[in-house]
C-alpha cells in the first residue's frame, strides 16, 4: 500500500499523504501548537519549503500551485478545498484541537470567503484509529464541551470502553461529524482508513515509536 498522491475526482485538486513511503513536495506549513489558529500563506513573501512559519494548526492558501500542509504522527490531518478552486487548507487536528474547535474555525475561514459548506471537499488522512487510541475521562469531557461542535450523543458514538477508566476514541469520526453537522455533504468527504499505529511500514506513530518518531506529511495544492 503506497498512499503517495490522491486527487479529487473531477476537480483536479492535488493532495497527498506521505509517511515512510514516497517523497512529498515542498510545502508551506505552520508551527503547530495544538490550538485553533489558522494562518494564511503568502507566496509573495514566503516560498514553499518544509520549514514552519507562524504558530498555528492550520494553513490556508488561495494561490494556484502553492502547496500547504501539516505534519502528524497519530493526530489527524484534514485537507479542505472548495469546488471552485479558490481556497485550500491543511489542518492538524489532535484531540486538543478538535475539543477547542479547530474544525469549526476551518469552516469559518471558508464561510468568510463566501464559500458554502456544500462546496467544500475534504480529505481526511491517516491517523491513529479508535482501536489503538485509549484516552482518559478528561479527554472525553473536553470533547463534550461547547467548542467541539458535537452533541453529547454524537460524542458517545465516537468512543468505546477500553481498559478500566479508559476509552477508545476515534478522532476521525469526530472530525467527520463536525463537518457534516456544519453542512458538508458526506459524499464530499474522503477518508484514508489507515491506522498510523497499526501500520509501522507505512506511517510514523508517536504512541508506537516515541520518543524517536518521524512525521507524516499531508499537503494540498490548488
Amino acid at each position: 500500500m503506497n498512499i503517495r498522491l490522491r486527487q479529487f475526482d473531477q476537480h483536479g485538486i492535488k493532495y497527498g499523504f506521505v509517511g515512510k513511503v514516497g517523497t512529498p513536495p515542498a510545502f508551506d506549513r505552520p508551527n503547530q501548537v495544538h490550538g485553533t489558529e489558522i494562518i494564511v500563506a503568502d507566496p509573495r513573501t514566503t516560498g514553499p519549503a518544509a520549514a514552519a512559519r507562524s504558530d498555528g494548526d492550520g494553513i490556508l492558501t488561495q494561490a494556484r500551485a502553492y502547496p500547504v500542509g501539516v505534519l502528524t504522527a497519530d493526530c489527524l490531518p484534514v485537507l479542505l478545498a472548495d469546488q471552485r478552486k479558490t481556497m485550500a487548507m491543511a489542518v492538524h487536528a489532535g484531540w486538543r484541537g478538535l475539543a477547542a474547535g479547530i474544525m469549526r474555525a476551518a469552516l469559518l475561514m471558508f464561510r468568510d470567503g463566501s464559500i458554502t459548506p456544500s462546496e467544500i471537499l475534504v480529505g481526511i488522512g491517516p491517523a491513529i484509529s479508535g482501536a489503538n487510541y485509549e484516552v482518559g475521562i478528561d479527554v472525553i469531557n473536553a470533547m463534550s464541551g461547547p467548542d467541539c461542535g458535537l452533541s453529547k450523543s454524537q460524542i458517545m458514538s465516537c468512543y468505546n470502553p477500553g481498559r478500566r477508566d479508559h476509552y477508545q476514541l476515534s478522532i476521525a469520526k469526530i472530525a467527520e461529524l463536525v463537518l457534516t453537522n456544519a453542512g458538508v455533504p458526506a459524499k464530499n468527504i474522503q477518508i484514508v482508513d489507515s491506522c498510523t499505529f497499526a501500520n509501522p511500514n507505512l506511517w510514523h506513530s508517536y504512541r508506537r515509536d516515541k520518543p524517536n518518531v518521524g512525521r507524516n506529511h499531508s499537503w494540498i495544492s490548488l
